[in-house]
C-alpha cells in the first residue's frame, strides 16, 4: 500500500477523534463527515482495482445491509421490551475489537485464520451495531445526529469491509 493511502487512513483516524471528541458545530460536522465518507471512497477505489468483480461488491452490499437491518431491529426490539444498555457493555465490546486489532496484526503475515476472524468480527460489529442502536434510542443529541449517524457509518462500514474480505485478496 502506498504512502498516500496511509496518509488517509490517519486523515480518517484524524477526522473520527476530531468528531467524538471536540465540540464542533453542527456545519462542521458536516463537512467532516462528508470528507470521512469522500476519504472512505478512494480508499474503496483502491481495493476495487485488485480483482474484484462486480458480484463481490453486490453480495457484500446486500449482506451489509441484511446484516445491519437484522441487528438494528435486534436494538429497537431490546428497547421495546425495557432493556436498557449498560456502558459496560459498550465497554467490553471496546475491549474485545482492540483484541480483534492486535489479533489481525499479528496474523497478517498468515491467512490461515483470516476467515474465522472475519466471522468473528462480523458479529462483533453486529453486536456494536444492537449496542449502539441501544444507547442512540436512549441519548439526546440536542441536534447534533452527526454523532449518532458516525456510530452506525462506522459499523455499516466494518461488516461491509468483512463480508468483502471473503472475496478480496488485498483485504485477507
Amino acid at each position: 500500500m502506498s504512502l498516500t493511502y496511509v496518509g488517509i487512513f490517519i486523515a480518517q483516524l484524524a477526522i473520527i477523534f476530531a468528531l467524538s471528541w471536540y465540540k464542533f458545530s453542527w456545519f462542521i460536522k458536516i463537512i467532516l463527515f462528508t470528507l470521512f465518507s469522500y476519504l472512505w471512497g478512494v480508499m474503496f477505489a483502491y481495493v476495487y482495482n485488485f480483482e474484484t468483480t462486480k458480484q463481490v461488491i453486490q453480495l457484500a452490499l446486500t449482506g451489509t445491509l441484511g446484516i445491519f437491518s437484522g441487528t438494528f431491529l435486534m436494538g429497537l426490539a431490546l428497547l421495546l421490551f425495557g432493556i436498557e444498555l449498560s456502558y459496560w457493555v459498550g465497554f467490553t465490546l471496546w475491549i474485545i475489537l482492540l483484541l480483534l486489532i492486535i489479533v489481525r496484526i499479528v496474523i497478517m503475515l498468515g491467512s490461515l485464520w483470516s476467515k474465522g476472524l472475519a466471522v468473528f468480527s462480523l458479529f462483533l460489529f453486529s453486536l456494536f451495531v444492537i449496542y449502539d442502536t441501544n444507547k442512540v434510542m436512549q441519548r439526546n443529541y440536542y441536534g447534533d445526529f452527526i454523532t449518532a449517524a458516525l456510530d452506525f457509518y462506522l459499523d455499516i462500514l466494518n461488516i461491509f469491509l468483512h463480508l468483502f474480505s471473503f472475496q478480496t485478496p488485498i483485504l485477507k
